[in-house]
């Protein structure tokens, strides 16, 4: 009986696991927002003189990450328990840099966070950093809110 209880205790948490999983496919991550900020980053860069971003998957895969873990946490950090530091993370996706950055936020639309960041010094400065040539952001709308996040690095060659 003991054993059975465990069993099924068991099967209980892995179902739990995988439905999680499946509900953060990568399909719900909203790419026309994402694709939205990168622009506005490389708009502001440009009025600012600075070099354009380039998109890199490797960097959007750790803010998507990243976004899915703050959800799901219902929490907004830059490191969530149990979450390696950002140059870490970027590294476990195959992005080695010589510098990173990252901006989160949770906001009622996209532009309303990247609004909000231009406007906060700290976010401000990462996001016009002269030194990082990438970006990747990760993006998930839910509950009416849009969470975000937005890694910067400065890649080194692969």
């Amino acid at each position: 009986m003991k054993k059975t209880c465990v069993l099924l205790c068991g099967v209980t948490v892995l179902a739990a696991v995988v439905a999680t999983n499946r509900a953060f496919a990568a399909d719900e991550n909203d790419a026309t927002a994402e694709s939205q900020l990168v622009q506005l980053i490389n708009l502001a860069r440009g009025q600012h003189g600075l070099p354009l971003l380039q998109e890199d998957a490797r960097l959007q895969a750790a803010a998507r990450r990243h976004t899915q873990l703050m959800v799901v946490q219902r929490t907004l950090s830059h490191q969530l328990p149990d979450e390696s530091v950002l140059a870490k993370r970027l590294a476990l996706n195959g992005a080695y840099s010589y510098a990173a950055g990252e901006t989160a936020a949770y906001n009622h639309t996209a532009d309303a966070a990247q609004e909000s960041f231009m406007h906060s010094p700290p976010h401000r400065k990462i996001i016009l950093d002269p030194q990082y040539d990438a970006v990747g952001v990760g993006i998930i709308v839910r509950d009416g809110m849009v969470w975000v996040t937005e890694d910067f690095a400065h890649l080194k060659a692969p």
